[in-house]
């Protein structure tokens, strides 16, 4: 009999206990035998109970970890004089779960706020707050995107980044050491919350430093649908919208904080499944914008309706477009400018940044990793344009360490008002840069893997592949992440590159059992680049995963 089952069982409820004892040897294994893993954005797993699992033991066990770690890395006098975040989206249990972590953080000696009013609150805003405020510390309960039967943790150090390589190794260290308390405190006593004023800085600052026009009621002429996808993010969207003037209306039947996601059941807007319903809202009403945000608002969505045909667009191409207008817009003599992306996002921006002689760091994935960067290489002469990645996640403004949809939203705004106004529009533009640079297909396909699927000896048949060929299209480099090598640490990644811009990326989720494949292809001729999209994705789509 498993240890850690025997324990568990002898210290829980008896409506647990009873749970545990009905689970077959295969569920008991999957409970208790799979310990949880940090990925590119904190935890994510299914709700359960064993450690195997989210549940409030689990919860627990990491913030005092979390803690602990904060105690041994800033110092527990400069922790203890502080406070820290504790913010949460839709998903089942989480607002119990933080209402646990305040007493967790209390109990130890520190000082914890939950939002105002202990509303949902998103992503961005914690990490605005951390950044521009007194807090060393936070967490967000969210497994943003991931299906309902998710839920997860986000750790946020100091300047309001998720949290590096060296806190997480003090988390993990904490975390074996300390033993799980049974006898969790979840009294709702002495609660404490954000005073309102924190998001009336935000929304000011936002207005402020976004974009380039001034934005205080000068977009009443301008219709937008908003769906939140039944998460956390309406009542910033509203409170940014409202003030700037914007004729919206939103998903009626996504708006409500729905923990089952019922009429989300894809809350993901890189999905374009995600926007069936905004689209039926918006033919509603007659409006041709709408703006999707994933359940903690940090990925965002935008489509476009034209010649009665509606244009969603890809992470990669809306980024690239955000690019396009603040090239065109910003004073670039004013500082030397640089972007930072990852590297399995599109490179189709550098044909851009190169014109204008701005900069192009790559980093791994996950805005901490981008964040980095833009720590190291940011000063008075040298600033941060725009940090992006092709998982429709981008900041434009580094008062936010993360990503952040509430930024985007205010510049996609104002970069459709300034199109409008020029007789143009977004669909247009990027049309016109297609044109002039070449034909990007940036599509991204994701494949669930079965338990027993071999993933190093699927990636092998590619490495192997040197001077060889995919269908009938020549493989010019590989690069296999799997070795080490002098940029990156090792990374279960593989790159195949068909030309200078044309490439495909093979890499497996860290956080779901699945394989992301990114084609980034590039043609002079749009026909061409089609095409080879077409027979690469059938290509791969016939392996069976």
């Amino acid at each position: 009999m498993n240890k850690e089952y025997s324990e568990w069982l002898e210290n829980l409820n008896i409506k647990e206990k009873l749970i545990l004892k009905n689970l077959s040897e295969k569920k008991i294994n999957e409970a208790f035998n799979h310990k949880l893993n940090f990925g590119t954005a904190g935890i994510r797993a299914k709700r359960g109970l064993g450690p195997s699992f989210i549940n409030k033991y689990v919860v627990a066990k990491y913030v005092k970890s979390y803690l602990l770690a904060l105690f041994a890395i800033y110092g527990e006098k400069n922790v203890k004089e502080s406070k820290i975040l504790i913010f949460k989206d839709n998903r089942k249990d989480n607002l119990y779960f933080s209402t646990i972590a305040f007493n967790v953080a209390k109990k130890l000696g520190v000082k914890a706020y939950l939002p105002y009013n202990n509303q949902l609150e998103t992503t961005p805003f914690l990490s605005f707050l951390i950044a521009n405020y007194n807090f060393i510390g936070g967490i967000n309960f969210t497994a943003s995107h991931n299906p309902p039967e998710y839920s997860g943790l986000k750790f946020y150090d100091s300047i309001g980044k998720q949290i590096d390589q060296d806190i997480i190794d003090k988390i993990n260290y904490f975390f074996k050491k300390e033993k799980y308390d049974f006898n969790l405190e979840d009294s709702e006593n002495d609660l404490l919350f954000l005073d309102h004023k924190y998001y009336e800085f935000y929304i000011k600052k936002l207005l402020d430093e976004i974009g380039f026009e001034k934005h205080l009621n000068n977009y009443k002429n301008l219709k937008l649908t908003f769906t939140n996808h039944h998460g956390a993010s309406l009542n910033i969207a509203e409170m940014v919208l409202k003030k700037m003037g914007v004729d919206y209306y939103l998903v009626k039947e996504q708006e409500s904080f729905d923990p089952n996601f019922t009429n989300s059941k894809v809350p993901n807007p890189q999905a374009e499944k995600s926007f069936k319903l905004a689209i039926k809202e918006s033919e509603k009403n007659n409006v041709d914008l709408i703006f999707a945000v994933d359940p903690d608002g940090d990925r965002f969505g935008v489509a476009l309706k034209k010649a009665k045909k509606w244009k969603i667009f890809s992470g990669n191409e809306i980024s690239i477009l955000s690019i396009n207008y603040l090239l065109e817009r910003e004073n670039l003599k004013k500082y030397n400018y640089f972007v930072v992306r990852s590297i399995v996002t599109s490179n189709f921006a550098d044909f851009l940044l190169q014109e204008k002689n701005v900069k192009v760091y790559k980093s791994l994935t996950g805005f901490k990793e981008l964040f980095k960067i833009v720590k190291e290489k940011e000063n008075n002469q040298n600033k941060c344009l725009y940090v992006w990645e092709e998982s429709n996640g981008a900041t434009i403004n580094m008062m936010t360490k993360d990503k952040d949809s509430f930024q985007n939203l205010i510049l996609i705004l104002e970069m459709v008002k300034y199109y409008q106004e020029k007789g143009t529009d977004l669909i247009e533009i990027l049309d016109s840069l297609q044109k002039k640079h070449g034909y990007f297909v940036m599509k991204q396909t994701t494949h669930k893997l079965k338990d027993n699927f071999d993933l190093n000896r699927f990636l092998d048949i590619f490495t192997n592949k040197k001077n060889h060929k995919i269908l009938n299209i020549k493989i010019t480099k590989i690069i296999d992440m799997r070795i080490e090598n002098e940029k990156y640490p090792k990374q279960n990644i593989v790159f195949l590159y068909f030309n200078d811009y044309s490439f495909i990326c093979l890499r497996p989720s860290g956080t779901e059992p699945i394989l992301r494949i990114y084609f980034n292809i590039y043609q002079k001729d749009p026909k061409k680049a089609k095409k080879e999209y077409k027979a690469l994705h059938k290509y791969f789509s016939d392996f069976k995963f």
